[in-house]
C-alpha cells in the first residue's frame, strides 16, 4: 500500500514505512518487529478499548516524534530489544510518556517485578488481603515467578511491611543481574508506593 493511501493509527501514527509492515508466510501474517513493538506501544496510549482492560494506561502519551514509525525504528534500531519488553516509568518512576529520554527495553521479568497486581480483598495495600478465616491480614509477593506466602499479621501495615521488605530483597536480586546500569541503578532506587 502506498503511503498516501495508509490510515493513521487511532488518528495520529504515521506509519511511514518504505516496505510492508505485515506480510503473509505459509499463511501466517508476519509483523515487522519494529513495527509491532511501535504498534503496541500506540494502542497503550490510544485504544480506549485497551484502556478499560488496563487503566494504568490512561493519561500515558507517546512524544511527537514517536508518533512516527520511522523514527521510533531508528532509536529502536540502537537498543538492546530482542527478547524484551518497551518500559516507559522504570528509569524515571511514575513517568507517563513513552520518549526517547524515559524508555528502555527490558527482560520480561523486570517488567513483571512492577506489575500492580492487587490481591483480591478490598482496599488493602498492594500484596495485602484479609483472611476471613483466619481473621489476620496474609502478606504475599511474588518471589522468583511464583507467589510467596509471608505470613499473617494482626494490622494490613505489618502485612504490607513484610510486602515491601520481601519485594525490595526481589528487585534487588533482579537488579544485580542487570547488565545495563542504567536498569540496575534504576532498579536499586525503586521505592514501592501504595
Amino acid at each position: 500500500m502506498s503511503l498516501l493511501k495508509r490510515k493513521p493509527i487511532y488518528g495520529v501514527g504515521i506509519n511511514d514505512a518504505e516496505y510492508m509492515v505485515r506480510i503473509v508466510v505459509d499463511g501466517n501474517v508476519v509483523l515487522c518487529p519494529f513495527y509491532r513493538k511501535w504498534h503496541s506501544m500506540i494502542t497503550r496510549c490510544l485504544s480506549v478499548n485497551y484502556q478499560s482492560k488496563h487503566p494504568t494506561y490512561k493519561g500515558v502519551g507517546i512524544c511527537n516524534d514517536w508518533l512516527v514509525f520511522s523514527v521510533f525504528k531508528q532509536w529502536m534500531i540502537k537498543q538492546d530489544w530482542q527478547g524484551r519488553d518497551l518500559d516507559k516509568d522504570i528509569l524515571t518512576q511514575g513517568n507517563k510518556i513513552y520518549s526517547p529520554e524515559f524508555c528502555i527495553f527490558v527482560p520480561n521479568e523486570v517488567n513483571k517485578l512492577f506489575t500492580n497486581r492487587k490481591l483480591a480483598g478490598g482496599d488493602y495495600p498492594q500484596g495485602v488481603h484479609f483472611s476471613v478465616a483466619e481473621r489476620k491480614y496474609k502478606a504475599q509477593c511474588c518471589i522468583n515467578g511464583r507467589q510467596d506466602y509471608l505470613g499473617f499479621f494482626s494490622t494490613p501495615e505489618l502485612a504490607s511491611e513484610a510486602y515491601k521488605k520481601a519485594k525490595y530483597k526481589e528487585i534487588k536480586r533482579v537488579a544485580l543481574e542487570q547488565n545495563d546500569t542504567r536498569l540496575r541503578d534504576a532498579l536499586l532506587a525503586y521505592i514501592i508506593t501504595e
